[in-house]
Parts: structure tokens; C-alpha cells; sequence
């Protein structure tokens, strides 16, 4: 009985030891964390953490309206020269390491449908530029001047002038011998605007294979309107082309593949 009882006192001794060995270190880790959390030196890592990071994020919004930073050093030079050939007066201001361009708030309508294009920084980039801001004279005194030098692109946009009639008298001849023009020099657009008018009789006597032949050129460099024309044709067998739906959701898919949506 005495070696039993010694046996069982001696194990909740153990036990008991242990428990208390336990709680005892806990409670020594818990104080310790506690201290550090407060430490002075943990404050400033967090702090230091938290500058970094604001260093690191991007520049918030400048204190002023109607503004624009473009990372691209040409891309900003090219966007001032378009402000100065539309005589649009701009300020460039540092706001926080980085260079604004920034306008007066009665420009803001005519900034912003200058920055859906893409101009050439050229004489032709100053027409369109001109014509973009109702400065109509001088924009057409522009293209007629590209045109003359044999620029397809010109030659195109003074063509769609004289095919509306907006800026200029409208003049279908006119409009096709342009468009004939760039042709020659492989202008794809001019390409489709033949086919077009060759369909409606525009300028020229109405004439279906004629069309054809431009929509085919068109269609062949890629061109998205002269696609989907090629397209319509093979569906409906038109102009001496047999019915071929396949053929025809060919050229559908392809134009569909470079994101236009014709109706």
C-alpha cells in the first residue's frame, strides 16, 4: 500500500511540475510580445513600412482640373504641339515629381476631341487638326496642298470632304479622282471608298463588277468595310459572284476578329 500511495504522489508531482513550468514560460513569451509590440523600435519599422509604401504608390490627382500627365516624353511634346496648333494656351506644372499639362476649363470640349486622335505631326496632322477645330479654311487649304504632293492619306481625307460636302462644295468627280489617286499608291481605305462608289454610281457610272474588283483589293489587304462588303455579296450571289455562305462568313468572322461590328 505505502509503495502505491509513494507511486501516486510522485506522478501528480511530475504532472504538477510540469503545468507549472508551462504557464510559467507562457506567461515570460506573452510579457515579452507585449513589450516589443510597444517597443519604440517596432513603432518606427511600421512607419518606415508605411512611408515606403506611400512612396511607392502612384501620384494621386493634382489640385486642379482639366490636366493631363503622359508618361512618354514624345507622346507629351506631340500632345503640346497639338494644343499649339489648335491655339489652345497650356501650362505645364510639377505636382509631385511629375510633369501636367493643364488647360483652361473653356478648351476642355475641344481637348477632348483632340485626344481621340492619333495625328501626324505633319502638315496633314495640321489640317485634320484645323478642320477638328472649325478652322475649315485652313484646313482645307492644308489637304488641297498634301494632296497636290501626292500624300494617299490626304488625297483620301480631301476625297470624303468632297464626298459630304461639310467643309467644301460636295463634288462626286472630284471625290473619285482622289480616292483614284491614292489607290495607286496602295491606300487600303481608298480602296473600299471605290468599290462604294462604283456600287451607288457616285462620280462614276454604276458598274458591279467594278465594285467587286475594289472590294476584292480591299478585302485582300485587310481592309474591314471591303471585307464585310466581299461578304455581303458571297451571301447574297451578287455581281457575278455565286451564293457561297461559307465564303461569305469567312470574311464575316475576320472582320468580326479585328472588333468592327458592321450592320
Amino acid at each position: 500500500m505505502r509503495i502505491l500511495k509513494s507511486l501516486i504522489w510522485r506522478n501528480l508531482s511530475e504532472s504538477t511540475f510540469f503545468r507549472v513550468t508551462f504557464l510559467f514560460f507562457f506567461c515570460i513569451c506573452f510579457l515579452g510580445c507585449e513589450a516589443d509590440s510597444n517597443s519604440p523600435t517596432l513603432k518606427n519599422s511600421s512607419v518606415d513600412k508605411e512611408a515606403k509604401s506611400s512612396v511607392l504608390a502612384k501620384p494621386k490627382k493634382p489640385p486642379f482640373n482639366h490636366s493631363i500627365s503622359i508618361h512618354s516624353k514624345s507622346h507629351q511634346e506631340k500632345f503640346k504641339w497639338v494644343l499649339e496648333q489648335a491655339n489652345i494656351p497650356y501650362k505645364s506644372i510639377d505636382y509631385k515629381g511629375r510633369e501636367w499639362i493643364t488647360w483652361p476649363e473653356e478648351y476642355s470640349k475641344i481637348v477632348d476631341k483632340l485626344r481621340k486622335r492619333a495625328y501626324e505631326k505633319s502638315d496633314l496632322g495640321r489640317a485634320q487638326i484645323a478642320l477638328d477645330t472649325e478652322n475649315y479654311e485652313q484646313g482645307i487649304k492644308l489637304l488641297l496642298a498634301e494632296a497636290d504632293k501626292g500624300n494617299p492619306k490626304a488625297q483620301v481625307d480631301l476625297a470624303f470632304e468632297y464626298s459630304t460636302g461639310k467643309y467644301v462644295e460636295k463634288d462626286y468627280g472630284k471625290a473619285y479622282a482622289l480616292y483614284l489617286k491614292a489607290a495607286k499608291s496602295g491606300c487600303s481605305e481608298a480602296y473600299a471608298n471605290l468599290g462604294l462608289m462604283h456600287e451607288q454610281g457616285r462620280g462614276v457610272s454604276k458598274n458591279c463588277e467594278q465594285a467587286v474588283f475594289w472590294f476584292k483589293k480591299g478585302a485582300q489587304v485587310g481592309e474591314p468595310y471591303a471585307m464585310w462588303k466581299l461578304g455581303k455579296y458571297f451571301q447574297q450571289g451578287k455581281c457575278g459572284l455565286s451564293k457561297d455562305e461559307d465564303k461569305a462568313n469567312y470574311w464575316f468572322k475576320k472582320v468580326k476578329s479585328m472588333g468592327y461590328n458592321f450592320p
